[in-house]
């Protein structure tokens, strides 16, 4: 457990959007190792890691600019500070899509930016359902409103901008994800906090995770259970990754 000094942090809660001053005590500082999170102190000198808004994700040279309103991703065609309401947009998310989160990252490690998407949509059952004799494995993963969580990677591939990768509706769906080195093999793991798809709205997610990516989606390298209202992901001045939660 972190002391109570009696001092304030100020902290950028992913999932929220907004800069909250807190108190030590309703915080916990986590380190990956030996494929497992545990809770230690928090170091005496981090700083958050802030997301990346812009990157060459057509590898034309420029640099494009991630936006995330109402829901709705959008990629631009310049840099974030040179970007206006006339920048050319050279994708954009379904408007079916409820974007909950957006980033840029390597997740599939091909060296190659894409745009990671924390997607909730109309749940669909596998195609392969029709012909398989026992379907209906998933057909539990939505909400009340048969909506369905998703983790979908959208990059530059062959001339367009599409899906590299969609995952299936998710068992457990996440109430926030980020990229964060946090083993320091130089690649970015995907950081979640689960929920159920049964939780009502403002209910803390129930555990934090850690997953890598295999080769063809996601394989879960940890998992801690407990009461998690938001996560920041911090580094240290020797390059180590912590991130911290708010409980």
């Amino acid at each position: 457990m972190i002391p109570n000094t009696g001092q304030k942090i100020v902290l950028l809660l992913i999932g929220l959007g907004a800069v909250l001053t807190l108190s030590p005590p309703s915080l916990q500082t986590w380190q990956y190792r030996d494929e497992a999170f545990y809770a230690v102190r928090m170091p005496s000198q981090i700083s958050p890691i802030l997301p990346k808004s812009e990157a060459d994700l057509d590898r034309d040279g420029s640099l494009e600019c991630l936006q995330l309103t109402d829901r709705q991703v959008s990629i631009l065609r310049a840099p974030c500070d040179e970007s206006t309401l006339e920048t050319p947009i050279a994708w954009q998310s379904p408007k079916e899509w409820q974007v909950i989160q957006a980033y840029l990252a390597d997740f599939n490690r091909d060296s190659i930016p894409e745009v990671s998407l924390l997607v909730w949509r109309d749940f669909q059952p596998w195609f392969i359902d029709r012909y398989i004799p026992h379907p209906g494995r998933i057909d539990s993963f939505h909400d009340e409103q048969n909506q369905s969580c998703h983790v979908i990677l959208i990059g530059w591939r062959r001339g367009a901008y599409g899906e590299l990768w969609a995952g299936s509706a998710m068992a457990d769906p996440l109430r926030a994800f980020l990229p964060a080195d946090v083993d320091g093999n130089g690649r970015e793991e995907l950081i979640a906090l689960e929920s159920r798809y049964t939780d009502p709205p403002g209910k803390p997610a129930l555990a934090l995770t850690a997953w890598e990516w295999n080769g063809f989606g996601f394989t879960l390298l940890a998992r801690v259970n407990g009461s998690f209202r938001s996560m920041q992901p911090m580094i240290d001045p020797q390059g180590r990754v912590w991130i911290i939660t708010q409980r």
